[in-house]
C-alpha cells in the first residue's frame, strides 16, 4: 500500500508551521542574546512556505510550485545553517551561500520550467540539503566549550542524520526515481518525506537544546564576571579599610592621653571587623555571603591576650548571613567583647582571672548570638555611652531583640530572623 504524496506533503506543512511556532517563541524569549535563532526561525518559515506551496501542485501554477516553492525551501534549508555559523561566531558563508542558492534555484527553473525532468530537481533539492546540514554538523562537532558540548553534539548528530539521509537519496535516486510527476513517481518517496517530518522534528529540539545551552552558558558566564566584580570591590575595600585601620593604630600609638588612646583603639577594632567581612568576600566566592563561624572566630582573635589571666572561648555555628547582615552581626560581637574585657574585670578580679563566653547558634529559623562572662555583672543602672548606644543600633538594623541580665555575670543576647 503507498501512501498518498499529497497528504504526506500537508502533514509536512502542519508540522513545519508548528516548529516555526516554536522556534519563533524560542527566538523571542531569548530576546536576541544567542546569535543564530532568529536565522533558524526565519530558516522554518521559509520551509514550511515552501512546503505548501509544493501542496498546491496542479492548483497553482506550475512555476509557483515547482520553481519558487522549492526556490524559498532551499533558501531556509541553507538559512538553517548559517544559523549554526552565526551561533559559532564565524564569519558567515554569504558568497557560498548565495552562490549554491543561486545555482539551486538556477537549476529549477531550467529543470522545472524551461525543460522539466524531475530526476534533476530532486538532485538538486538532496544535494542543498545534504551539503548545508553536512556543513552545520561539522561547524557543531568543532564546540570545546564544556558547558555547550553535549547540546552541540546532540545538534550535530540531527543535522549530520539529517545531511546522510539525503546523501543517500542522492545516490539512490537515478535508480528508484520513475516519471516526471513526483506525486506518484517511486514508492520511496513517501518513505523520504516520512523520515524528512521526523528529521526536521528533530533538528528543532536539538536546535531548542542548543539555545537554552547557549543561554545558561551566557548566565553562568555573567554570575562569574558578576561574583569576579564584586570580589575584586571586596578585595579594594578591604585594602582600604586596612589602610584606615593602620592609620588610627598610628595616631593611638602617638596619643598621650590614655582615655583618647582607648577611643582610637576601639575605633581601629571596629574598622578591621568590617574589614574581616570584605576579606572573607574577597578570599571566598559564596555569591555575596559570608560564612560566619570562620567570620566572627576572626573577630574574636583579635581579643585573645587583651587581658592575660581571662579565658576566651568561642563556640559560633557555621551560618552563611548575606554581608550586609554579617557587617553588623561582627559589629556587636567586636563591642560587646570590648565591653566585657574592659568593664567584667576590674584590675583585682582581672588578677585572679576569668572567662568569657562567645556564641552564636540557630534554631527554629531565629538567630541567637550570646556574650557571657563570669565578672561583676551588670551595674543596676546600665550605662548610655558610645558602646551601648552602637549595640542597640546594631540590634535595631537586624530586626533583632536585645537582652541583659546578670547570671554569675553579665550575659548579653541578641536574637534576630536567620532571613531578613
Amino acid at each position: 500500500m503507498q501512501l498518498d504524496m499529497r497528504t504526506l506533503v500537508v502533514a509536512q506543512v502542519l508540522v513545519f508551521t508548528l516548529l516555526c511556532l516554536v522556534s519563533f517563541l524560542a527566538w523571542r524569549a531569548e530576546k536576541g542574546i544567542i546569535k543564530g535563532a532568529g536565522f533558524w526561525f526565519v530558516g522554518f518559515v521559509a520551509i514550511a512556505i515552501g512546503t505548501g506551496g509544493i501542496a498546491f501542485r496542479g492548483i497553482l501554477p506550475g512555476f509557483v510550485t515547482i520553481v519558487a516553492a522549492n526556490a524559498v525551501a532551499m533558501g531556509g534549508i541553507i538559512f538553517q545553517a548559517i544559523g549554526v555559523y552565526k551561533l559559532r561566531g564565524r564569519r558567515l558563508p554569504i558568497f557560498a551561500a548565495a552562490l549554491l542558492w543561486f545555482l539551486a534555484a538556477g537549476g529549477f527553473m531550467v529543470f522545472g520550467w524551461l525543460r522539466p525532468s524531475l530526476l534533476p530537481r530532486a538532485m538538486i533539492l538532496s544535494a542543498v540539503i545534504a551539503l548545508s546540514c553536512g556543513a552545520a554538523a561539522v561547524l557543531l562537532l568543532g564546540e570545546r566549550d564544556p558547558h555547550l558540548r553535549q547540546a552541540s553534539l546532540q545538534a550535530a548528530a540531527a543535522f549530520g542524520v539529517f545531511s546522510f539521509v539525503y546523501a543517500l537519496r542522492l545516490a539512490l535516486l537515478p535508480s528508484i526515481m520513475s516519471g516526471q510527476d513526483w506525486f506518484s513517481s517511486s514508492v520511496w518517496d513517501p518513505v523520504f518525506s516520512l523520515l524528512t517530518i521526523v528529521l526536521v522534528a528533530g533538528l528543532a529540539f536539538a536546535q531548542q537544546q542548543l539555545i537554552a545551552a547557549h543561554y545558561a552558558a551566557r548566565l553562568a558566564a555573567a554570575a562569574e564576571e558578576r561574583g569576579l566584580l564584586l570580589r575584586e570591590m571586596s578585595h579594594r575595600v578591604k585594602n582600604n579599610l586596612a589602610l584606615v585601620e593602620s592609620l588610627i593604630s598610628l595616631e593611638a600609638g602617638r596619643v598621650q592621653d590614655p582615655f583618647f588612646g582607648g577611643v582610637l583603639r576601639n575605633l581601629g577594632s571596629r574598622v578591621r571587623s568590617i574589614g574581616l567581612v570584605h576579606e572573607r568576600l574577597y578570599r571566598v566566592d559564596t555569591g555575596g555571603r559570608v560564612k560566619m563561624d570562620e567570620y566572627l572566630a576572626l573577630v574574636a582573635a583579635g581579643f585573645r591576650g587583651a587581658a592575660p589571666r581571662v579565658e576566651l572561648r568561642t563556640v559560633f555555628e557555621p551560618l552563611h548571613l548575606e554581608a550586609e547582615r554579617a557587617v553588623p552581626v561582627g559589629l556587636l560581637l567586636n563591642e560587646l567583647l570590648a565591653n566585657a574585657f574592659k568593664h567584667a574585670f576590674p584590675k583585682e578580679l582581672g588578677e585572679r582571672g576569668g572567662r568569657i563566653d562567645a556564641s552564636l547558634r540557630s534554631a527554629e529559623g531565629m538567630v541567637l548570638l550570646s556574650v557571657r562572662d563570669d565578672g561583676t555583672g551588670f551595674p543596676a543602672e546600665p550605662g548610655a555611652g558610645l558602646g551601648s548606644l552602637i549595640v542597640e543600633s546594631l540590634a535595631m538594623q537586624l530586626g533583632g531583640e536585645l537582652t541583659r541580665r546578670n547570671e554569675g555575670g553579665g550575659v548579653v543576647e541578641l536574637s534576630f530572623p536567620l532571613k531578613p
